[in-house]
């Protein structure tokens, strides 16, 4: 009964804070905090890692993977998921994984064909001499709002937290109709399915790089996702590359990592350590609540057949 009891008062807690949220995005002064707290990080040029420290607690820039320990992938039947083997023990990542990490949306109409073909006033006013907007642009309007009305400045920070931080890739990315139309439609931009669009992006992106016959290539997407998807299954990684600074929900705001680890001290203490401690990840009862975790059925447990080793 009392577990019942606690469990409630979290969840009304988790609804209040989404009320206020929902309330303030409408073009209250504290999601223009947000944005203005993004903008400052971006006008004193700070280094990837301390903006991630404001924002995601965490890397989410384009990154390169050189180490051989991302080539133990193993072969399964289910092409919507990534299997590793680390050290005997097999590990998922999955849209359910996903999900729980980045606490983004796996249910929702996917509405992007209909919303290319609607008009955005926030394009229209501050890109319209522009046949095409990239993601440097978006950055650049950004950091100029200086004397915008708070409105703008949520929908434009909405648009830059997105091509930036969400799809993240090392070169000026052209900025689809729908990211413009969306910003100008809140009740649509908070059902949207960023979590299962995002997981597909992301995953695709590990495949191709994780096929090429070579140690070192470079990703897109989300990946901090992935990378946080790694701390939480491994705990030597909390020790020799990411910190752990919250016990919270979704589990991505828990971490922050400034340390850019060699493959050999990788190999050595964690990947190619015999005794490394591979933890599970199974949702908390609170978790399974939450509505980034509707839509799918999670797996506690994953059973992996020998014969579709690589």
């Amino acid at each position: 009964m009392e577990k019942d009891k606690g469990k409630r008062k979290y969840v009304e807690r988790y609804s209040s804070s989404a009320k206020r949220v929902k309330m303030s995005s409408s073009g209250g002064k504290p999601m223009k905090k947000v944005f203005c707290n993004l903008k400052k990080c971006e006008t004193n040029s700070m280094s990837w890692s301390q903006r991630n420290v404001c924002v995601l607690k965490g890397d989410s820039c384009a990154a390169t993977i050189d180490s051989p320990s991302f080539t133990r992938e193993v072969k399964q039947p289910n092409k919507q998921e990534m299997w590793f083997n680390v050290n005997g023990r097999y590990i998922r990542f999955s849209i359910a994984e996903f999900c729980l990490v980045t606490g983004l949306r796996y249910d929702g109409v996917d509405g992007r064909p209909m919303l290319d073909e609607k008009p955005s006033s926030v394009k229209d006013a501050y890109f319209k001499d522009l046949k095409v907007v990239t993601s440097e642009d978006i950055k650049r309007v950004f950091i100029s709002l200086d004397d915008a009305p708070d409105l703008d400045v949520i929908k434009i920070g909405i648009i830059y937290l997105i091509t930036s931080y969400l799809f993240a890739t090392s070169y000026p990315k052209v900025v689809d109709q729908y990211i413009f139309a969306l910003v100008d439609d809140f009740a649509t931009l908070e059902t949207f399915p960023w979590g299962r669009y995002l997981f597909e992006t992301t995953l695709l992106s590990l495949k191709k790089g994780l096929s090429k016959q070579t140690s070192h290539y470079r990703l897109i997407g989300f990946l901090v996702a992935f990378q946080v998807w790694l701390y939480e299954y491994i705990p030597a990684l909390e020790r020799n590359v990411a910190t752990r600074i919250y016990k919270k929900y979704p589990r991505i705001i828990n971490w922050t990592a400034h340390k850019h680890p060699s493959v050999s001290m990788l190999e050595d203490k964690v990947f190619g350590n015999e005794n490394v401690v591979i933890n599970d990840i199974d949702p908390s009862e609170v978790e399974l609540t939450m509505p980034y975790m509707i839509g799918f059925k999670y797996e506690l447990h994953i059973y992996y057949d020998t014969k579709y080793d690589l």
